[in-house]
């Protein structure tokens, strides 16, 4: 159990607890199940106490090795300017050459630990230990990180510093700072040596380093530096590059394209490459050399991915299929290739772990084949549903071109029976519309638990890099880092987290964010939901119900209506034939509560974080527009055509044919302007004023765009 922080207002605290309990505070008037006045009551003695800081003074110095790593140098400063924010006071810094004495932290490695005191290979990189030895702290770890890691570590669970957005943490003010002598070493070694989150919020951030992550962006040495990646994934085009070989070769691809579609002066995604034919295998290993010779002075480069391009259409030659067929799946040909190729530059490049992705059709584990002991398997789980733990779906099979139809849990299984280098990559958005709300936070606890029961070594979780995001992102980024480094905290630590974030971070009308929250979770529970899943889905408003025949027409229709169709609203018969679900919870209780939050908050940092997050809620209802514009489009016109028909002694064939196309265009024109566009509009002008720069995946920045130019009666992946 981590040993918090005894400022001076907690050690009152304990006193007047410990007089209450004595009789010498207020107390309950005794009853007939009062104890006995000879009934003894054994208390905890009080715990000896290191101050290192009290009444704006410190007797502590912060000792680190005369030959610190660098991160190590950060570490001291880093410990030494927080305990001045907290405090005031300056401790401070010298090296272990100084003489010793009684009071010091010591941070990392230096010669005041005994030999065998800290077992730095057991910690690893990232591993770290918080420990009391007499009078002195130990914050040790492993050099590149894990000592950096204590430090952040220290500041949090024992002295109250909060580290939530890379614009946003929480730093206490106190005279005094005060631990625990401890019984025992606080040390902690993370379950996943990988840990990473791809997030725009978290590009070459410091921020990443406080939650203790992995990093592939570019961080300075000082921070521990990063694990950088040669090629991240879909790499195939880049070691047998189709500009270069597909005009004289295209049997070295999978499919192909007429030669003038090759774009001379870029890389053209033509299918997969042939894994098994010889001549790809000897260019890819050339590639692969080359592109390692580039980086091989730089020694943050640690991981080379040869991985499948980010399509279905593998190769289906005679040899590639015989391989697929025999072993059960195409991940046959895709170990087989990259072990080759792991294997011909071991060697050369001892460094260097190879990748490659277990990816769609590539999921299932072949009867045969097994990687190298340099490469790793990243695992995907694009196609699981993220409203329920992955546990909770053990049927839910893959849905893809895989040869074998498995579920996600076999896949895990099998994986890691014959490698122990397998990684999963996750998915914590929703691509489909990723402002919008995303209720899966019920989820990312229990699912890296699972990955970590099945003996997985590292977890990217993929998010948006293009953009900063709503749906409570920055919350989501915070949780998943602490769920990273324990995934075996508690449920109720783990909500702990999610309460604390929003007290925070919002201000006094966090509990009106709590209840959305649990409404988004609520009013989505009976949905499954994947990465790709619109919010009309999410939130059960997706379906059409028929609620008329199809030769129906309203009976408040007539012809002079008809004939005088530019004064009517047509808006009131746009769902005729369908039946759209009411505006939501989500969307009405939403605003509600985002308001609430909102005049609550007392400072404009919370105000601004509370109305860039009430976003989300207009996403949904921008979801709920379009998919009422989308079950009207031809309603009109058939509608019209029926009215037409059943009237035709009225009109000319030419005056149907006019009215027929003439009230449908109107009917259009009305819809888009009669809510879509105005809410659509607002919402685009709070993206640009909150930096949101683009919509979705893919799409073109906002802020080049004209508004004009957008399809602003659709939802905002449209535009």
């Amino acid at each position: 159990m981590k040993r918090k922080l005894l400022s001076a207002l907690l050690l009152m605290a304990f006193i007047l607890s410990a007089l209450t309990a004595c009789g010498g505070g207020t107390g309950n008037t005794p009853d007939d199940t009062t104890a006995p006045d000879d009934t003894t009551v054994n208390e905890d003695p009080p715990r000896e106490m290191l101050t290192l800081i009290a009444d704006g003074t410190s007797d502590y110095v912060i000792v680190r090795g005369e030959n610190a790593y660098i991160s190590e140098v950060t570490a001291s400063t880093e410990l030494q300017s927080y305990l001045k924010q907290i405090t005031g006071v300056e401790v401070p810094i010298v090296t272990d050459a100084a003489t010793p004495t009684e009071k010091e932290i010591v941070i990392g490695k230096t010669n005041r630990e005994t030999e065998g005191e800290f077992d730095r290979e057991e910690l690893g990189e990232d591993g770290l230990v918080i420990k009391t030895v007499g009078k002195k702290l130990f914050i040790v770890g492993g050099e590149q990180r894990g000592t950096l890691f204590g430090v952040y570590e220290f500041l949090e669970s024992y002295l109250g510093c909060r580290f939530y957005t890379k614009d946003f943490e929480k730093v206490p003010e106190t005279d005094t700072v005060a631990i625990e002598v401890m019984d025992e070493e606080d040390k902690q070694i993370p379950v996943f040596q990988l840990r990473y989150i791809s997030s725009y919020n978290y590009k070459n951030d410091i921020v990443t380093v406080k939650r203790k992550l992995s990093s592939r962006y570019s961080l300075p040495e000082e921070y521990g530096g990063y694990q950088a990646w040669i090629k991240w994934s879909h790499s195939y085009d880049d070691l047998v590059p189709p500009k270069t070989y597909y005009k004289d070769h295209p049997e070295y691809y999978s499919m192909g394209l007429t030669n003038a579609e090759i774009k001379e002066n870029s890389s053209y995604e033509i299918g997969q490459l042939c894994l098994t034919n010889p001549e790809v295998l000897e260019i890819a290993i050339e590639s692969a050399r080359n592109l390692i010779n580039k980086k091989k002075d730089d020694p943050n480069y640690r991981y080379f991915s040869i991985s499948q391009n980010d399509n279905q259409d593998y190769c289906s030659c005679k040899s590639c299929k015989e391989l697929y067929t025999k072993e059960g799946s195409h991940a046959a040909a895709t170990v087989m290739f990259v072990n080759a190729i792991a294997t011909a530059l071991k060697d050369e490049f001892p460094h260097i772990t190879f990748e490659t992705l277990a990816y769609q059709y590539t999921r299932n584990v072949p009867l045969t084949v097994k990687p190298a002991d340099n490469v790793i398997i990243r695992l995907c789980t694009i196609e699981e549903c993220f409203s329920h733990p992955i546990t909770e779906h053990p049927d839910n099979l893959n849905t893809s071109q895989a040869v074998t139809k498995t579920s996600f849990t076999q896949d895990i299984e099998q994986w890691s029976e014959i490698t122990d280098n397998l990684f999963i990559w996750d998915y914590i958005i929703n691509w489909s519309e990723f402002h919008a709300s995303y209720p899966n936070f019920d989820v990312l606890l229990a699912n890296a638990r699972f990955f970590a029961d099945s003996g997985v070594i590292g977890v990217h979780e993929e998010s948006t890099s293009g953009s900063q995001c709503t749906s409570f992102h920055d919350l989501r980024l915070y949780v998943l880092s602490k769920v990273l480094w324990d995934p075996y905290m508690t449920e109720e630590e783990y909500y702990g987290l999610i309460d604390e974030f929003l007290r925070d971070v919002y201000g006094k009308g966090w509990t009106y964010l709590r209840e959305y929250f649990d409404l988004m979770h609520e009013e989505s529970a009976d949905n499954c939901f994947g990465t790709f899943t619109s919010a009309a889905r999410i939130f059960g408003f997706d379906d059409f119900i028929q609620k008329n025949e199809p030769w129906a027409y309203p009976e408040d229709l007539t012809t002079d209506m008809v004939r005088n169709y530019e004064s009517v609203d047509w808006t009131q018969y746009w769902n005729f034939f369908t039946d759209v679900a009411e505006l939501p919870q989500v969307v009405v209780k939403g605003y509600e509560l985002f308001q609430k939050a909102y005049e609550a908050a007392e400072t404009d940092q919370q105000r601004a974080a509370i109305d860039m997050e009430s976003l989300q809620v207009m996403c949904v209802e921008s979801s709920y527009l379009d998919r009422k514009f989308e079950g009207g489009e031809n309603v009109i016109k058939r509608m019209i055509n029926n009215f037409l028909k059943a009237h035709s002694s009225e009109f000319t064939i030419q005056e149907r044919a006019k009215y027929s196309s003439a009230i449908a265009d109107l009917a259009e024109e009305q819809m888009i302007a009669n809510g879509c566009i105005e809410l659509n509009t607002k919402l685009y002008e709070k993206f640009l004023e909150h930096g949101i720069v683009n919509t979705a995946l893919d799409k073109t920045k906002l802020k080049d765009e004209k508004i004009e130019d957008l399809e602003l009666h659709r939802r905002p992946s449209y535009w």
